[in-house]
């Protein structure tokens, strides 16, 4: 199965360091992940995502509008 994970950004905060735990467990459950992210952060979490070969992918854009459009594109 193929997941899609839309999240903020990829920081420092509970819900990024949850999902760089979620990942080990679902892709050794056979998940497909990719995470589609809005706003570039360091540090944060991705360098252990990256290790993980979870696709990254950054939604960029000015409004909220754009990025919609962009994240529409991206499922």
């Amino acid at each position: 199965m193929k997941v899609l994970v839309v999240i903020d950004g990829l920081g420092t905060g509970g819900a990024e360091r949850s999902l760089a735990e979620l990942v080990p467990f679902l892709k050794a459950r056979g998940f497909e992940l990719a995470i589609a992210y809005f706003r570039y952060r360091r540090p944060g979490v991705e360098d252990v995502l990256r290790k993980e070969q979870v696709h990254l992918r950054r939604i960029g854009g000015r409004t909220w509008i754009t990025r919609c459009i962009r994240l529409r594109r991206e499922i």
